[in-house]
């Protein structure tokens, strides 16, 4: 019986594993308001910058954004890199972990 609920959570796992595409979309869901392309009082907006600038950087955001993946079937890690204006990119500390269709910080990588 263990067994079979052991199978069963591994491909359940494997089954809600998430996609590049939905931790993209939640990624950009966590930034753009910081940022300002998202709801209003966003730190940019609040910072002096007219609205109209704050627009603009946020909906760049998903040019900016290079998300790469590890597969390990059940679970993906996700390194985040963020692309400066001459093509170098910034990767961003710790990574994020796709589970359960879900997109979760983790520091520690």
């Amino acid at each position: 019986m263990f067994r079979l609920l052991l199978i069963l959570g591994l491909v359940g796992l494997l089954l809600t594993n998430p996609t590049t595409d939905e931790v993209r979309s939640q990624v950009m869901a966590h930034f753009a308001p910081q940022i300002g392309g998202g709801a209003g009082g966003a730190p940019l907006a609040q910072s002096g910058f007219p609205d109209a600038v704050a627009a603009v950087v946020g909906k760049q955001l998903p040019d900016v954004v290079q998300i790469e993946r590890q597969n390990y079937f059940v679970l993906s890690i996700y390194k985040v890199a963020v692309v400066g204006p001459n093509s170098s990119s910034t990767v961003l500390p710790g990574c994020v972990i796709g589970i359960a269709k879900q997109a979760v910080p983790y520091d520690q990588c």
